[in-house]
């Protein structure tokens, strides 16, 4: 499943880069190639070995601290990428199945592992112990909602059709009210058209339902920069990060509220700890880039313009960062001079 973020820097006065690159991002970035370790696997229904679409899978620590956590997308799959080469354990919760035993997944040797996930059936269950993850449902989710929200993520795969998508989502929604991951996923969709009332509609009832699944409040808060609220974005997103702290993404929105509110330490402070996290992600060379010029470091801004085109030469920013970079030249500041004082 591709849930999203939409990342928008705001002008910095004279040599502002004014961009917007609506991308989905899940729990973790899809696009790259990982620069840690990758966890892959299935969730599967035990009795039936049929796949459980829209479980969701905890990344734990050995401590039971959640690291990460994403949706099961069809076909049962799901995967963590960029995670650090330590043990961990795996934990899949569904509504409707009581929630797996921790299977432990060692990447200190191998940092790249599969495991198989079996979920038992109990329609009692709430696909929760001590915390809601999925939502606060009693019966499990129909099969046929589960087929409409599979059809959405297929009609989003290799041609992506978003009406198609939706319309999907919506017949799962139908189905099934109390369908938390259908609402998030409609909810980046609709950021996707912009139809940014039905977008936060969707997204706060996802929240509603689910107040501990952290992508939600990512998607929130970047809606909310959006509409240019970013004291409100700032509270959405940390809730998000108190669930997962090392997501790269929600540092870098976090980044973009606080440019809102002329705050550049603190927009930097999530700017470095987002490229800690994901150092070979071109958004976050864009955030870095936007920080150093509001600090007048015009010679680290330009360096991370051209961190951003080594990265993603083709992207459609590309031509506004080279005229960036040429805006930089033109006034004499190149990666061989220091910032003016």
């Amino acid at each position: 499943m591709r849930s999203l973020t939409v990342f928008r820097y705001l002008a910095i006065p004279a040599l502002a880069l004014l961009i917007s690159e609506p991308t989905r991002a899940q729990v973790q970035s899809r696009s790259g190639p990982p620069i840690g370790g990758v966890i892959t696997g299935r969730v599967r229904d035990a009795r039936t070995n049929s796949p459980v679409v829209g479980s969701v899978v905890e990344l734990q620590s050995d401590a039971g601290d959640t690291v990460q956590q994403t949706i099961v997308a069809a076909g049962g799959r799901f995967e963590f990428r960029d995670v650090q080469p330590v043990r961990y354990y795996l934990v899949a919760r569904a509504s409707g199945y009581r929630p797996s035993n921790r299977i432990q997944v060692d990447l200190t040797f191998m940092p790249q592992q599969t495991a198989d996930i079996s979920l038992q059936s109990d329609p009692g269950s709430t696909g929760s112990t001590t915390q809601p993850t999925i939502g606060l449902n009693t019966l499990a989710v129909p099969a046929k909602a589960q087929r409409e929200f599979a059809k959405a993520q297929e009609s989003m795969s290799k041609e992506p059709n978003p009406a198609a998508a939706i319309e999907h989502l919506q017949q799962a929604i139908h189905i099934y009210p109390n369908y938390v991951e259908a609402y998030h996923l409609l909810g980046t969709l609709y950021m996707d058209e912009r139809k940014w009332a039905d977008s936060e509609n969707m997204l706060r009832h996802a929240t509603e339902l689910n107040d501990h699944f952290a992508p939600s409040y990512f998607a929130l808060g970047a809606l909310l920069n959006q509409q240019h609220k970013p004291n409100e974005a700032i509270k959405t997103i940390e809730k998000g990060l108190k669930f997962e702290p090392n997501s790269w993404t929600g540092h870098v929105e976090l980044c973009r509220s606080y440019f809102a509110l002329n705050d550049v330490p603190n927009a930097k402070e999530h700017a470095l700890r987002a490229h800690v996290l994901r150092p070979d992600s071109p958004v976050v060379h864009i955030s870095l880039a936007d920080v150093y010029l509001a600090e007048g470091d015009y010679a680290r801004a330009r360096t991370e313009y051209e961190h951003f085109l080594e990265k993603a030469p083709q992207s459609s920013l590309a031509p506004k960062v080279r005229d960036k970079i040429k805006d930089l030249d033109a006034l004499g500041h190149s990666v061989d001079k220091a910032p003016p004082q």
